[in-house]
């Protein structure tokens, strides 16, 4: 059995099996996937895939698995103790949050703006807030201000002297113990950006991506485009090392096949969080929604990017953590400008929606809030959602957002297009894990219509073979030798990526050995891979790599740089072409179904003779001891 986790396993999952342990089974589990020999099974209660042979299956589902087998399941969550309760905590009704409108100016005009229909501006005042916080002190205790959010209709920064004495009260009743966090259009002054980071604030930038389509979508208020102050502001935190700075990016219909773009544009730039959302269903005008399965396919796209470089963007549609309810709509207490209290973000314009989520109002003097509605919102499980029951995904999903079904359908019940993309990408993405960490055929060479291709799960890469360094394309795969003038290829390879905008290309680097190799070919190796890293280009190293050439830091450089440890790792190791894998002199592997990289590794092996070592390669110490990557 082999186990992949979606999310890190928890160290109080450490507990150790013991024979005569009372165990049962962990419920939900769901089979996504069998062939002739594996079973695969989704755990959303551990965001696990557990693999199961064939033969572990039948014996499980009989309850004859031995002693040892026992202790496997136990130690990879398919069994659990009798006494434990799997299922996500219960909602905690009383657990309140704050988040703070200031004000419904704002100075841009986004196309898909919410309050387009309210021009009127109010600014949130503190003796409204101040009388507001002290109720919520009162009511719920200083539990309620561990945390609080900055946020407004408008642009918050637009309010900076309200929102900085807001701040300072909420410090006091917080006793200094808290986390607060800011949601921004970027277009703040310096003075903003240290206020933030000498608060140790969170912020989130709202950004749309490279200034064509940031200024297209975020224009300001008279016309101009807003991307050079944003990216000025973006660029700011990065000089400075701030790690608690991301982006979010608003996807429409108009950019929607510009995703991977938006990510490298962040990504280049150094930008430490990348999120993305989605034009949502807005009562006055659903014409930017983007098609929501398109959605999904590159958002899909972008993780898989991402991952390669040991990120993980901010996806709606993706929560490996299971839990019960999408949002903190109950327990999240939104102070509107305009004198309401909601539980929504979007609680303060006027639409069905919205008022949905209004559980009461204040001012200076009072306080009103509706206990009886507020409760009936937080209450909100999708573990009593009729439409899910039956779902493989509800605890991933968790139910959808609330707002958006009731502004599209009238009811918070789950249903529709969101639905059904979010099933897509969850399907996509279990299949996507099996193939990477189970199977491992892709990435992969493979030749279609006689040209070569680099293969992965979501992206397909035509390839140019170049063994000049002053041949390099986007795309192209690098035959490299000691002779090459590495400064030159190095400058060749940015100039390559940076002719292709911000759209992903890859540059494979199949470093040659001979017999005259030596360290000093490895210390330009890793300079070479070094300055590659730094300029964040996608690079991947194709084959093994000489330890004598590498020296005592082998282990750490191949980690660090992903180069493969093996001839099993390599990407050389075999070429796809249809349903074969073709290796060596004309041999070639039928992949069936079932099959995976370490299969199709064992049959090249005993087909291959002993690689021919160099004469220099004869006595060298790791050869003799069977450990040199370029033994099959």
């Amino acid at each position: 059995m082999k186990t992949i986790h979606l999310i890190p396993r928890k160290n109080s999952e450490d507990v150790k099996y013991h024979r005569g342990m009372n165990l049962k089974m962990i419920p939900e589990l769901h089979a996504i996937k069998r062939t002739k020999h594996y079973i695969f099974l989704y755990s959303p209660l551990k965001s696990r895939i557990h693999v199961l042979s064939a033969g572990e299956f039948k014996k499980m589902k009989k309850g004859e698995l031995s002693e040892e087998e026992m202790r496997k399941f136990f130690e990879d969550g398919i069994l659990i103790p009798a006494d434990e309760d799997p299922y996500p905590p219960k909602i905690d009704i009383n657990s309140v949050t704050l988040k703070i409108f200031f004000t419904n100016r704002c100075n841009l005009n986004c196309i898909y703006c919410y309050r387009k229909d309210t021009r009127s501006w109010i600014d949130n005042s503190f003796e409204g807030i101040k009388n507001f916080m002290n109720f919520v002190r009162n009511r719920w205790g200083k539990d309620a201000f561990r945390a609080i959010s900055y946020y407004s209709s408008g642009e918050p920064t637009m309010a900076f002297q309200l929102m900085r004495r807001t701040h300072e009260y909420f410090k006091k009743m917080s006793g200094n113990e808290y986390s607060a966090s800011l949601v921004s259009n970027g277009t703040f002054s310096k003075e903003v950006a240290d206020w933030v980071m000498e608060n140790d604030i969170i912020i989130q930038i709202s950004c749309d991506g490279p200034p064509h389509i940031q200024d297209a979508q975020r224009p300001f208020a008279n016309g101009k485009g807003s991307s050079f102050l944003v990216e000025r502001n973006l660029k700011y935190f990065i000089r400075k090392g701030y790690k608690k700075m991301g982006t979010n990016s608003v996807i429409t219909k108009h950019t929607l096949k510009h995703m991977e773009e938006i990510f490298n544009y962040f990504f280049r730039m150094g930008v430490p969080k990348i999120g993305f959302g989605y034009a949502y269903s807005v009562w006055h005008n659903r014409s930017l929604e983007p098609d929501m399965i398109e959605f999904a396919k590159n958002s899909l796209k972008v993780f898989e990017l991402a991952e390669h470089f040991n990120i993980v963007p901010k996806i709606p549609l993706f929560r490996p953590v299971p839990s019960r309810r999408f949002c903190a709509a109950g327990t999240m207490l939104t102070v509107h400008e305009d004198g309401k209290i909601g539980t929504c973000n979007r609680a303060g314009h006027d639409s069905k929606s919205s008022r949905f989520f209004v559980i009461g109002d204040y001012n200076k003097n009072n306080v009103n809030i509706d206990e009886k509605k507020r409760v009936s919102i937080a209450n909100r499980d999708v573990e009593k959602l009729d439409r899910c029951k039956k779902c493989a995904f509800r605890w991933n999903c968790r139910g959808l957002c609330p707002f958006d079904l009731i502004d599209t359908y009238g009811s918070p019940e789950p249903r529709g297009e969101k639905c059904e993309a979010t099933k897509y990408f969850l399907r996509k993405l279990l299949d996507y894990r099996i193939e990477r960490d189970f199977r491992k055929i892709k990435p992969a060479l493979e030749l279609m219509n006689g040209k070569m291709y680099y293969s992965m799960n979501f992206h397909r890469f035509e390839l140019t073979t170049v063994t000049n360094e002053d041949e390099v394309k986007p795309n192209s795969f690098i035959k490299i030798d000691r002779r090459m003038n590495f400064n030159n290829l190095l400058k060749n390879i940015l100039r390559a990526r940076d002719s292709y905008g911000y759209k992903t290309c890859i540059f494979l680097l199949s470093f040659g050995i001979d017999n005259t190799v030596n360290r000093s070919y490895g210390e330009k190796i890793v300079k070479l891979l070094e300055k590659l890293r730094e300029e964040k280009v996608f690079f991947v190293v194709t084959r093994p790599i000489c330890r004598k050439v590498l020296g005592s830091a082998y282990t750490e450089i191949t980690k660090k740089f992903n180069i493969p440890d093996n001839w099993f790792e390599s990407v050389e190791l075999f070429t796809l072409k249809g349903k074969y894998a073709l290796w060596g002199d004309g041999n070639k592997i039928e992949i069936k179904d079932e099959m995976c990289r370490e299969d199709l590794y064992k049959i090249i092996r005993d087909g291959i003779e002993r690689p021919p070592f160099f004469k220099k390669c004869k006595f060298c110490v790791y050869l003799l001891r069977g450990d040199c990557p370029y033994m099959i």
